[in-house]
């Protein structure tokens, strides 16, 4: 059964569905370029998965919890379509994109043609300190007009790889020379206190695992650098101890 999009689509002039304590990790929707990437070809009810390689600013890998992405659609009348939105761990051959970390599956939304559309893609529950996202559009009915993703650079939050990547029944390519897309990740703004992964914070197994990554075994993208300064010594400790009692990262 499809997902919905609630009243479908946001105009990129409202705030984002951003909820509190989350922060924008990497952001690309400021500086334009005037140019598009044709996502679906005018007249196709179905089109490739692409996408951009992206990094967060931050110094320890964060849960994230939103992907939007921006698309345009020219013409006259709705289109209707699924929207299918991917994540992808940035552990491929080369630092490409690798393991599968989320996926939408078919969302369901109607696209009206005008203003540039963001679509919000929410509860990925992925944690990484940077990803590889991708959409695909399937059964587009309606308005027959090519749909594209705006390109906008340099990113205002976090950066992308150069060029973008597609998935195939072969496996991924790279295209070079083509700005990122316009696209948002969001993600928590605190420090891991479920630093083993599983789901529940501030355990025993919670506490045993951040020692084991300061003795050099860590699990799940964490970081014994758990301030963020960039350095890895006592105060990393009092500062998780300080997270797990309910505090900020910061002392």
């Amino acid at each position: 059964m499809l997902n919905s999009i609630a009243a479908a689509i946001l105009s990129l002039a409202p705030a984002a569905m951003g909820q509190m304590g989350q922060i924008v990790q990497y952001g690309n929707l400021e500086s334009p370029t005037g140019a598009v990437h044709e996502l679906l070809a005018a007249g196709a009810s179905s089109g490739p998965e692409i996408g951009n390689q992206v990094f967060f600013d931050s110094s320890w890998p964060r849960q994230i919890r939103e992907l939007d992405v921006l698309l345009r659609i020219g013409g006259t009348g709705p289109a209707q379509l699924e929207m299918r939105a991917r994540l992808y761990m940035n552990d491929g051959p080369q630092g490409g994109p690798g393991t599968p970390a989320w996926d939408s599956h078919p969302v369901l939304a109607v696209i009206d043609p005008g203003s540039d559309v963001l679509l919000p893609f929410a509860g990925p529950d992925v944690i990484a300190g940077g990803c590889t996202w991708t959409v695909e559009i399937t059964s587009r009915t309606g308005n027959p007009s090519a749909i594209s993703l705006p390109q906008f650079d340099p990113p205002s939050m976090g950066s992308a790889a150069p060029g973008y990547w597609a998935h195939t029944g072969a496996g991924w390519t790279l295209t070079t020379g083509v700005h990122p897309f316009g696209a948002r990740v969001w993600g928590d703004d605190n420090c891991p206190a479920d630093f083993n992964c599983d789901g529940d914070v501030g355990t025993d197994a919670d506490i045993e695992a951040f020692f084991a990554c300061l003795a050099g075994s860590c699990v799940c993208g964490r970081t014994a650098d758990f301030n963020g300064d960039g350095e890895i010594i006592d105060n990393d400790i009092e500062a998780f101890f300080r997270v797990l009692a309910g505090g900020p990262c910061q002392g």
